[in-house]
């Protein structure tokens, strides 16, 4: 059963795509293809869980949309330092103050408001809140 709701980022959401030496191209919620970013790392994370079978993902980005809803404002960027002052010392840029509208499976949801949405999870981004 398809769900629409509003999410909320509470804390940055860091979206990239990786690029030819295996780093992330961090994408902003103005970019053109942050939503399509998002959607292809969403559906990955419910492919990890191991709860979908291959037709089923194959046929979610039919089933699944997302709409960036800017605030009269533009969303406001954060730069993350992991590591900093090591040899493994990675920045990563998250952003807030935006809001996502997204029709999508329950079991899609819940994975957003469990696990977190974008990259870099369990550095704790990519929280999120229905509205």
């Amino acid at each position: 059963m398809e769900r629409k709701v509003i999410l909320q980022p509470l804390s940055p959401l860091v979206v990239g795509r990786k690029n030819d030496r295996g780093h992330y191209d961090y994408r902003s919620p103005q970019d053109e293809d942050f939503e399509d970013c998002l959607l292809h790392n969403w559906i990955e994370k419910l492919a990890a869980t191991g709860n979908a079978d291959e037709d089923t993902l194959l046929n979610l980005r039919q089933k699944v949309s997302v709409n960036v809803r800017l605030f009269p404002h533009p969303p406001q960027s954060r730069l993350i330092t992991i590591k900093g002052g090591t040899d493994a010392e990675t920045k990563i840029r998250g952003y807030t103050k935006f809001r996502l509208e997204v029709t999508a499976p329950e079991e899609m949801i819940e994975l957003a408001l469990g696990a977190g949405l974008g990259l870099y999870n369990a550095q704790g981004m990519g929280c999120v809140e229905v509205v």
